[in-house]
């Protein structure tokens, strides 16, 4: 890591000390790093701040999971475990809009795993969005068709879209 000297009082940088930080930062992150490793934060560190936002979701303490989940999210955002809960503590205090943006960048992270969009769907049907939901489901059902080791997220998937169409007479589209 490379670090500037403060120039004038503690904590001030000079403009030229930002624009060389700024560009560093930038190249790393354009080379697949984090604001993690551009602060050199140790994956001993992460790991602990991980179990942290965990047994604060674990104890049913939503908000500060989501505070602490979100630094994680913020110094690696390609770690899904990090997003993946963030997601979760999010949807559980009832932030739907958020929940459904976060289940997106899963998604991003890894378009072959089904159980985003699962819950996701969730997240819809609580905004109201009935419509949404289905294709979610849908979207499901069809990444997890063929893959035994998602047969019962396609399952409940299937139940879900079948109680939205009976419930909402949503059509397949």
């Amino acid at each position: 890591m490379s670090s500037a000297a403060p120039a004038g009082e503690a904590g001030e940088f000079s403009e030229a000390e930002v624009l060389r930080l700024t560009a560093d930062l930038k190249q790393r992150i354009l080379n697949g790093g984090t604001l993690g490793d551009f602060l050199a934060v140790s994956k001993a560190d992460l790991e602990a701040t991980y179990i942290i936002g965990s047994r604060l979701y674990e104890m049913g303490n939503y908000k500060e999971a989501a505070i602490t989940l979100r630094k994680l999210v913020t110094l690696d955002p390609y770690e899904r475990r990090y997003l993946q809960a963030l997601a979760a503590a999010t949807q559980m205090m009832g932030n739907y809009e958020d929940a459904v943006g976060y289940y997106h960048l899963l998604l991003v992270l890894d378009a072959e795993d089904p159980m985003p969009t699962v819950h996701m769907a969730q997240c819809l049907i609580h905004l109201g969005r009935a419509q949404d939901a289905a294709i979610a489901l849908e979207a499901t059902i069809d990444n997890a068709t063929g893959k035994p080791a998602f047969a019962a997220i396609s399952a409940q998937a299937q139940a879900m879209l079948t109680l939205i169409r009976q419930n909402n007479k949503v059509d397949a589209p």
